[in-house]
């Protein structure tokens, strides 16, 4: 971090620092995985006897090298699989070598977008940016309304680039999905998490993956959220479920590697995701869930984040990492309690208008 940041963060965080004396702040949670039980299948039915998910839909955007890879994982599944590029990009490629159960679908579902469009966390400031260039939680909404559409009761999405999905997965995330809403498993083989997290673990810090919608069973008529325009889309799709004990882990999964410090948008995109979903879920962690809407929280939360972000400045003295935690300190910087407060406000009223439209597909 420059001395210039340094020097105009002063005042508001020494500000912000009285404000988190004053109060308690839940501290950052250490390792999310202890929020949900873990699901021991006690099924006597062998694997292959077992059922298997109704229906696997896969996101993806240009990766299709990723996507075969992924086919090639599934190529015993004898079920659907739905593939839901962004564009036609490489697809005429892709198609030769699509089996009879492998269909291609497209997000582009004229009143979905008109709702979706019209959300109020489409239209936070820190998520109308983002809107157009990020179609992932989009593509996930329509899953879960595709599934209603077509009677499909048990699903598994899953991300291109996931790997390692073990013999007898797929059978015991559906059997689990008799006891739970949802259920996935954490991707721990080359640990699924954002920039800080990976700033984090350089700096010998341990960090523990969470579920995801990168592999996520879900019961469409059961699940409760949607997923908003916000990065950690995903954590929040499944906040409710945690708090209801709705949701459960089955294991782990990997993921292909890739460099998480490449390109110079990704922490600027994460950060606001990241601070408002970490501290939604230290308030779980911290059963004080209800203090949710205290602006004076969200302060001390926001100070929190940034004096840690110093301190693995300090801890990570590499010019590489520097531009990046100074780019994060800058863009935390702009976001307001305030801000915090206005998008759980509209997210909570938008779970409402998504009840009542996912309802027709019902």
């Amino acid at each position: 971090m420059n001395i210039d940041t340094q020097k105009r963060a002063a005042p508001e965080d020494s500000k912000r620092a009285d404000m988190v004396n004053r109060i308690h702040i839940p501290p950052m949670v250490d390792n999310p995985q202890l929020l949900v039980p873990l699901c021991v299948n006690d099924d006597s039915r062998s694997a292959q006897d077992s059922p298997a998910p109704d229906a696997i839909y896969v996101p993806f955007k240009n990766r299709v090298a990723n996507v075969k890879g992924l086919l090639r994982e599934l190529k015993h599944y004898p079920g659907p699989i739905y593939l839901l590029p962004s564009a036609d990009n490489n697809l005429l490629a892709l198609r030769k070598g699509l089996g009879r159960n492998i269909e291609i679908l497209y997000a582009e579902n004229r009143p979905l977008q008109t709702f979706y469009g019209g959300l109020r966390t489409s239209n936070h400031r820190h998520a109308i940016e983002h809107r157009e260039t990020w179609d992932l939680p989009m593509k996930r909404n329509f899953v879960i309304q595709h599934a209603l559409t077509r009677n499909h009761n048990r699903i598994l999405l899953v991300d291109d680039d996931i790997r390692l999905i073990g013999n007898g997965c797929l059978s015991a995330g559906t059997q689990s999905l008799t006891r739970y809403a949802a259920a996935g498993c954490f991707v721990d083989r080359f640990v699924d998490t954002s920039v800080m997290g990976h700033l984090e673990r350089i700096a010998g810090d341990p960090v523990y993956p969470f579920l995801s919608g990168s592999f996520l069973f879900l019961k469409p008529h059961d699940v409760r959220g949607f997923f908003p325009c916000i990065y950690n889309e995903d954590w929040l799709f499944m906040i409710l479920h945690v708090l209801n004990r709705t949701i459960c882990s089955l294991g782990s999964v990997g993921q292909l590697k890739f460099d998480p410090f490449r390109g110079s948008t990704r922490s600027i995109f994460q950060e606001f995701g990241d601070v408002l979903v970490d501290g939604l879920y230290s308030l779980v962690a911290d059963e004080h869930y209800e203090r949710r809407h205290s602006e004076e929280l969200w302060a001390g939360i926001l100070a929190q984040r940034r004096n840690f972000l110093r301190s693995l400045s300090r801890r990570l003295p590499q010019a590489k990492y520097q531009r990046i935690i100074s780019t994060m300190l800058d863009v935390s910087s702009g976001i307001t309690p305030e801000d915090c407060l206005d998008f759980i406000r509209a997210w909570e009223k938008d779970l409402i208008s998504w009840k009542q439209y996912i309802g027709e597909f019902q």
